[in-house]
């Protein structure tokens, strides 16, 4: 791809084992992936395997790696409310559902290198 490519791919691995450790530093358990197929797989080890209900906060990348039809895929009763036509007091419910679930997933907006 050329040397720009490598170095901007070089960066960006430095500067995600550098996030990964400070947040480790900070007691969460942190991984780097390269890809999102990656990303994926490793989420669904993640999970444990008594786990029936997942609920999905509002998470573009939970969506674009396919981890929504993965996880129905695989049995679990997935709760998102991002349903088309929901009214306020479903989308309440819906949300409320999504944080009581045995597993919850999001993703962050930002971060910072020192893990905060």
């Amino acid at each position: 791809m050329g040397m720009f490519h490598d170095i901007r791919k070089w960066y960006r691995e430095v500067t995600a084992y550098r996030v990964v450790d400070s947040l480790r530093k900070r007691g969460f358990e942190a991984f780097y992936v390269e890809s999102k197929i990656e990303a994926k797989d490793l989420t669904l080890r993640l999970i444990p395997s008594n786990t029936v209900t997942i609920g999905v906060g509002g998470s573009v990348t939970i969506r674009e790696i396919g981890l929504l039809e993965a996880l129905s895929d695989k049995g679990y009763r997935v709760i998102h409310h991002w349903i088309e036509g929901l009214s306020g007091d479903e989308s309440r419910r819906v949300r409320l559902e999504e944080i009581n679930a045995d597993v919850f997933l999001t993703s962050v907006n930002a971060l910072t290198l020192d893990g905060r």
